[in-house]
């Protein structure tokens, strides 16, 4: 992994502090506990302005300890949505109706941005219409979903596993019904299906990372 440049990394160190309400001497007082080598607050200062850049085995081994980044996923945010540039006007991406693109591999209707469009932006939202008492195919891929009920009252379904789902495709481990208004958040590596439970259909609004592309389970 490559640290991020000096000021990216600035503006990610300061952002994640004021997310977490942090002052400078909260983490260096964590760092003290958790860190393989401490730093004091005149380091940790330079750090975030932007005129020292840690090393690579400094961030991971010192740093992240200290501000609570324990994870693989927490540092990916960490990396993709803090330790943006300041952002310009011309970040702003419109995509129109007649722009967006059409998936029905899935046996359900996705209506999405292509990658390309939406560009550096870590976060897409597609929009699937569900056929009444219709279903998707069971479904699996790399990422997050953040997925929302807006019509209708779906059913959604999981596997602990490809195996388990391929071997028994009738029988979640976990089955979540929800309706408007609704929500659920989930790993996307569990295979998951979704399907309406009404006569009228069904439509959910799914937040996810651009690049991870659903495909049926195979």
């Amino acid at each position: 992994m490559q640290v991020p440049s000096g000021r990216a990394l600035a503006n990610g160190l300061r952002r994640w502090r004021d997310y977490h309400g942090w002052s400078v001497e909260e983490v260096v007082e964590k760092s003290t506990l958790s860190s393989t080598k401490a730093f004091n607050k005149n380091l940790f200062w330079k750090w975030q302005k932007g005129t020292l850049t840690p090393s690579y085995e400094r961030l991971v081994d010192d740093v992240f300890p200290a501000v609570g980044i324990d994870s693989l996923q927490k540092m990916l945010v960490f990396l993709a949505s803090f330790c943006q540039e300041e952002p310009g006007i011309e970040s702003i991406t419109v995509i129109r109706k007649n722009e967006h693109s059409h998936d029905n591999r899935l046996g359900v209707s996705i209506y999405f941005a292509e990658e390309e469009r939406v560009k550096l932006h870590p976060v897409r939202i597609d929009r699937i219409a569900v056929k009444p008492k219709g279903a998707s195919t069971i479904t699996v891929h790399h990422g997050y979903n953040y997925l929302l009920v807006i019509d209708g009252t779906v059913s959604c379904s999981f596997w602990g596993n490809r195996e388990k789902a391929r071997a028994r495709p009738r029988a979640p481990e976990q089955k979540i019904v929800l309706g408007v208004g609704d929500a659920v958040a989930f790993p996307t590596t569990l295979p998951h299906k979704l399907e309406s439970v009404n006569s009228e259909g069904s439509t959910v609004v799914i937040a996810r990372s651009p690049w991870g592309r659903p495909d049926p389970l195979t």
